[in-house]
């Protein structure tokens, strides 16, 4: 109903230079179609007075008006669709200016809480002992509550599956360690089943040792996967936001 409202009031109340083009070409016309008497008597006086030399040429008038009309509309024509496109633009623009700043201070947050040099020095080191600090496990939930919250969810379509894809990494590996890892007798960290670590407790049989096996490889491989994400994460961050 509206699209049809304003079709009709295009119709009845055209723009201001769309009234001008259809004044100027409608008189060209008016020109160009003078009735067959008036004709007669331009073409008679011209003929016994010798005046066809000073006779105004309405044909050629109203051809005139017509083309400075459909000129005068096709020139304001680009004018406005220039504008248009120089006001997309415009705010196009803004938008992406806004979007990249949120970005920026986003990341510049998510780096503060986790440097490269220390989420990658944290997950080298859960990786080597088998274990994890109260201070290493403090960084994990930290990464996993940030990222949890939608406010810091990053606007750019190049970073925002990155970061997802990393926090899913960290999801499992805390995870992991959640359900797999347990104090030991030196009571200051959680370790990779203790009790199957001859280091740690553990008898030393060949039942235990591959069962041990079976869960370091699970764990390796949940911190190489976190460590290649968070290094995917860290080059689209430097690429799109130059942080």
């Amino acid at each position: 109903m509206q699209e049809f409202l304003g079709i009709v009031k295009r119709l009845l109340w055209p723009k201001f230079h769309n009234r001008i083009t259809a004044s100027v070409v409608g008189g060209g016309l008016t020109l160009m179609a003078a009735p067959l008497w008036e004709t007669l008597v331009t073409a008679f006086f011209g003929k016994v007075f010798r005046l066809s030399d000073h006779l105004p040429n309405d044909q050629l008038y109203g051809s005139i008006l017509i083309g400075l009309g459909l000129l005068y509309h096709y020139m304001h024509t680009i004018s406005e669709k220039r504008a248009q496109d120089f006001s997309a633009l415009k705010e196009t623009n803004t938008k992406e200016q806004i979007e990249f700043t949120h970005d920026q201070e986003l990341a510049k947050r998510f780096l503060a809480l986790a440097s490269e040099a220390h989420v990658l020095d944290t997950f080298e080191r859960i990786g080597a002992d088998h274990s994890c600090t109260d201070t290493q496990w403090d960084l994990l939930s930290e990464i996993e509550q940030f990222c949890n919250l939608t406010e810091n969810h990053f606007l750019s379509s190049a970073i925002q599956p990155v970061a997802a894809s990393f926090h899913l990494k960290v999801q499992e590996l805390t995870s992991f360690i959640s359900r797999n890892f347990f104090t030991g007798n030196k009571g200051t960290k959680t370790y990779l089943y203790p009790q199957l670590n001859v280091e740690r407790g553990g008898t030393g049989s060949h039942a235990q040792n591959q069962e041990y096996g079976k869960y370091a490889t699970e764990l390796v491989a949940l911190i190489l996967g976190s460590k290649a994400a968070y290094k995917k994460l860290r080059l689209e961050i430097k690429k799109e936001l130059v942080v």
